[in-house]
C-alpha cells in the first residue's frame, strides 16, 4: 500500500477542488480514488454505526506505486482543517505528510459556503437567509461542538454544514495543527492569488512537493457558484459587519504566519492603491522617456560632430 505524500486540508470553499484537479494533471501526481476521502474527520468515526472504516480502507483509496517510481499521490478533504481530532489522528499515521492549506477571505468563504448549502436538495440544507444563518450559528452549532470535543467518535452534520463563521477563524485552527506538525510540513497559499495567477501558485505547490514545474492546460472553474441563478450579492452592511468580526482574527493570523493577506483592505482602499500604482508607473515611464530623449539627443550631437570631422577618434 502507498502512503499519501500530500493532503490539502482546507479551507472549505477556498478553491481546494480546483487546486486538486489542476495538481493531478502533473504527470508525477496520481489521484486518489476520489478527491475528498473524509477519513480522519468522518469515516474513521463510528458515530451511531457499529463499525468504522479503518486504516486499511484509507490506504486502499490510493494507487499502488512501485518502488523506484518517481510518483506521488494525495487527497484533498477541506473539512480536515476544522475537525478537532484530525491533526492528532493524521500525525499518528502520517507524521511526514506535506500539508497544503489554501485560505480565502473569511467573509467571501462564509458567503460561498452558505450558497453551496442553499444549492443542495432544493435549498432544504439551508432554509434561512444569510443574515439569519449567521445570527443562528451559535445556537445551531455550540451544543454540537461540545459533543465533538467530548467524544472523538461523535459525528455532527450540523457542525459541518452551519459553521460559517467558525471555519473562517483560521488562526485557531492552524495553531492546533502547527502545535502537532512541524511548520516545514505546511504550505500556506492565498486563495485570491490562486484565482488571479494560477500558474504561479501551482509552481509553488510543485516546488513544495519536490516536483519539476508543469504547465497545466485544464481551464475549468470548479464549484463556481457565481454562475448559478440562486446566487445573490450580500449587502455591503452585512459584509462590513463580517469584516469587522474577522479583523482581529485575521491580524493574529498574519502575525502568526508572518505573511500578509490584505483581507481587511476595503474596496475603496484597493482602488486607491491601484490608482497610486498606475500613477507611479506613469511617472516612472515619463522619467524613462525623458532620459531616453536626452540620450538620443546626445547621440545625435556626437554623430553630427563625427560627420563634420570635429571628433576624429575615441580612446
Amino acid at each position: 500500500m502507498t502512503l499519501p505524500s500530500f493532503i490539502i486540508i482546507g479551507a472549505q470553499k477556498s478553491g481546494t477542488t480546483s487546486l486538486y484537479n489542476y495538481m493531478i494533471e502533473h504527470p508525477q501526481i496520481l489521484p486518489a480514488a476520489q478527491k475528498e476521502l473524509h477519513f480522519f474527520n468522518w469515516r474513521s468515526k463510528r458515530g451511531n454505526r457499529e463499525t468504522a472504516e479503518g486504516v486499511d480502507w484509507y490506504l486502499s483509496q490510493f494507487p499502488t506505486i512501485a518502488s523506484g517510481k518517481d510518483l506521488i499521490t494525495g487527497e484533498a478533504t477541506p473539512d480536515y482543517l476544522l475537525d478537532p481530532y484530525t491533526p492528532q489522528k493524521m500525525f499518528k499515521l502520517l507524521p511526514d505528510v506535506k500539508l497544503i492549506v489554501i485560505l480565502r477571505n473569511p467573509v467571501d468563504r462564509a458567503i460561498s459556503q452558505y450558497y453551496h448549502n442553499r444549492s443542495i436538495k432544493k435549498r432544504m440544507m439551508e432554509p434561512l437567509s444569510f443574515q439569519k444563518a449567521i445570527e443562528k450559528e451559535p445556537e445551531r452549532i455550540n451544543n454540537e461542538k461540545s459533543k465533538l470535543m467530548l467524544d472523538e467518535n461523535y459525528r455532527s452534520l450540523f457542525h459541518r454544514k452551519y459553521s460559517y463563521l467558525e471555519r473562517g477563524i483560521y488562526i485557531e485552527q492552524l495553531e492546533k495543527w502547527m502545535g502537532i506538525f512541524p511548520r516545514e510540513n505546511f504550505l500556506i497559499l492565498k486563495s485570491e492569488l490562486f484565482f488571479e495567477n494560477r500558474d504561479l501558485t501551482l509552481r509553488q505547490v510543485f516546488n513544495f512537493l519536490g516536483l519539476p514545474d508543469h504547465q497545466v492546460t485544464n481551464k475549468k472553474k470548479y464549484n463556481d457558484l457565481h454562475s448559478k441563478k440562486f446566487y445573490k450579492p450580500i449587502s455591503e452592511k452585512i459584509r462590513s459587519n463580517l469584516a469587522a468580526y474577522f479583523k482581529p482574527y485575521n491580524q493574529k493570523l498574519e502575525e502568526y504566519l508572518g505573511m500578509k493577506f490584505n483581507w481587511d483592505v476595503s474596496a475603496e482602499q484597493k482602488k486607491n492603491q491601484s490608482q497610486i500604482l498606475v500613477e507611479n508607473q506613469y511617472i516612472l515611464l515619463s522619467q524613462f522617456k525623458d532620459k531616453l530623449n536626452h540620450y538620443q539627443s546626445q547621440l545625435k550631437q556626437i554623430q553630427s560632430k563625427l560627420d563634420e570631422g570635429e571628433i576624429s577618434s575615441f580612446h
